[in-house]
């Protein structure tokens, strides 16, 4: 906790009344601090102050304090510490502060009976309701922002408050990293967020040593031999948006430190640099021409450009390469020409440029749609980009055969995984992933946003995923049904009516691999058979893998393994197993029927 809010409650620890007091002792409390904002660090200052006795002073002079909302001041100090954590070390509890940021919303001043309560009442609202919902607000933003699924109510506010984390991430990160990039140097993939050097760099890059040597005036040079100018890519206004990865290279110049030519770091940027290599490996070792789109490619080219250069120094000398850039920034080009004679051998590679601004599916369809297969498109897809996208991904599956998309913002992101999925496609195998733990995992607010924390379906879909998993009745018994409020980890239901709501949430994601975790080993018997209803119906195209002790979770399934002392000693279809005369199964089911 930071010093200045053990100090504040330290403070109210030695006040004479504090939380609950009576109605007139909040009353004299609120009337010491009238003409101070609850959120201001003169608040903050008076509060931690006020209870502390001078020498000289009465026995009075400490009686009523900001004691008086102790609790208040403690659950707010505790969202804020969260909030610190979050943008000081790039990481959050988010269930914590979810849970805090909910209970902030809800808090009111606890006090005593007695008169003029309803008066002390409303004037603790009115002092507190203001920065109760600016400090809940706020946290609500840093669960978005903590939460890679949260892509609702994107703000300004959450701009700021992301801002402000990779400020304190850049700047305490800097010189830690260097000490890393110089010490290791290639010999591990440098996790910069978790600052940490343990595991190898994917193989692709070490099929291209750094190259040696110092770059010309004025330019950078990255592992590859690719020159940049440096008033390009480190002009101050931009280092904000750079990935870290490039950023920490623009301090190392400014602050005159040696450059170390390494592989890059893991940021947002280290799958970008694995696609444009590995297609370059692929276009070469099957002896084609290279061809590469680049769909926001910048005055530079520059992933086009670090492709090309890939690729020529694997191919053979009369392999050519054709790159297609679309920036309707590109002015005259003679950046670019620039920095392809000095990157580039002469000739090798044919450079197509497209200047207008690309508005519609069709017309990225008439770029890309002739000629041989393209190796690689690599797309940053922000502003225009987004919206062509849209539908068009199954196309460029027949045209492509890398795509890359650099998204930029979780919504966009997860806009195309959806549509990825929509179109059939299996994105990620987290994203294909489900589970039904022993112990229910629920998030505290409504039965809906438990089953469908990220807005993803129809509310058809919803209560057919509920009716699946035999909680229709349950639901239906309730004023607000699937509004109704779960508290803290569900504790206002049963654990079979938890354990029915998780099992309703993977109904209604299908994912192509469910892992039940020993899903029905604390539930009662007739909870027993609803789970076991929709395990056996409400996932037609899922592969299932149960962990049970329970026999007649798995008597429906394909296949078992049995395990005895860690180590598989039976495996085989049910029945088959069930059948062997002296085996551990058969052994265990007859036990069971004789029980």
């Amino acid at each position: 906790m930071p010093p200045c809010h053990l100090a504040l409650l330290l403070s109210i620890a030695a006040a004479e009344f504090y939380e609950p007091c009576t109605p007139a002792q909040a009353l004299q409390a609120l009337h010491r601090v009238r003409s101070l904002d609850a959120g201001s660090e003169a608040f903050n200052s008076f509060c931690q102050t006020c209870g502390q006795k001078s020498p000289s002073a009465g026995q009075n002079s400490t009686a009523v304090c900001c004691g008086c909302f102790a609790g208040f001041l403690s659950l707010e100090g505790r969202v804020r510490d969260e909030l610190t954590i979050l943008k000081v070390r790039h990481q959050a509890d988010v269930k914590k502060l979810q849970n805090l940021s909910l209970a902030l919303q809800l808090y009111h001043v606890k006090l005593r009976s007695g008169p003029g309560l309803a008066t002390a009442r409303a004037a603790l609202r009115q002092k507190f309701i203001d920065i109760q919902r600016r400090v809940s607000f706020t946290a609500e933003i840093g669960v978005r922002l903590a939460d890679e699924r949260r892509v609702d109510s994107l703000t300004d506010h959450t701009a700021r408050l992301m801002s402000e984390t990779f400020f304190y991430f850049k700047e305490q990160q800097t010189m830690p990293i260097y000490e890393m990039l110089t010490q290791n140097h290639n010999t591990c993939l440098l996790d910069i967020f978790a600052g940490r050097c343990e595991k190898r760099n994917l193989p692709i890059f070490e099929k291209f040593p750094a190259v040696q040597g110092p770059p010309q005036e004025g330019f950078m040079l990255d592992f590859l031999g690719v020159s940049m100018p440096i008033e390009a890519i480190c002009r101050e206004k931009q280092l904000v948006l750079l990935a870290p990865g490039r950023t920490i290279l623009c301090k190392y110049f400014h602050a005159g430190m040696p450059l170390p030519r390494v592989w890059p770091v893991l940021d947002e940027e280290y799958l970008e640099w694995a696609d444009s290599l590995t297609t370059a490996v692929d276009a070469a070792r099957a002896g084609r021409p290279f061809r590469m789109a680049e769909l926001g490619s910048g005055p530079y080219g520059i992933w086009a450009m670090r492709a090309a250069k890939a690729f020529t120094m694997l191919a053979a000398a009369d392999r050519p390469c054709e790159l297609l850039l679309v920036e309707p920034e590109l002015g005259d080009g003679s950046m670019l020409r620039t920095h392809t004679a000095m990157n580039l051998p002469m000739g090798r590679c044919k450079f197509v440029v497209h200047r207008d601004p690309l508005s519609t599916s069709d017309q990225v369809k008439a770029l890309l749609g002739s000629g041989d297969l393209w190796d690689l498109v690599d797309i940053d897809a922000q502003g225009a980009e987004e919206f062509i996208l849209s539908g068009l991904l199954a196309w460029l599956s027949t045209r492509v055969r890398r795509l890359h998309v650099s998204t930029h913002s979780r919504q966009i992101h997860w806009q195309l995984v959806n549509e990825l999925r929509r179109d059939g496609w299996q994105a990620t195998l987290r994203s294909s992933l489900g589970l039904v733990p022993q112990d229910p995992m629920l998030f505290t607010g409504t039965l809906r946003h438990n089953l469908d924390p990220f807005k993803v379906y129809t509310d058809g879909r919803i209560r057919k995923a509920v009716n699946l998993a035999h909680l229709e009745s349950f639901v239906n018994t309730l004023p607000l049904g699937l509004d109704h409020v779960v508290s803290d980890e569900g504790g206002n239901l049963s654990f079979g009516q938890r354990q029915l709501l998780c099992l309703a949430r993977m109904v209604l994601r299908q994912p192509a691999l469910l892992l039940l975790d020993e899903a029905t080993s604390a539930i009662d018997p007739a909870t027993q058979e609803s789970v076991q209803d929709t395990i056996n119906h409400a996932f037609p195209g899922s592969t299932m893998l149960a962990v049970a002790h329970r026999l007649e979770t798995i008597m429906e399934f394909d296949q078992v393994v049995v395990l005895d002392s860690g180590k598989v000693a039976e495996e085989g279809a049910v029945k088959e197993v069930a059948a062997r005369p002296d085996g551990i199964f058969k052994r265990m089911l007859d036990a069971k029927e004789k029980w």
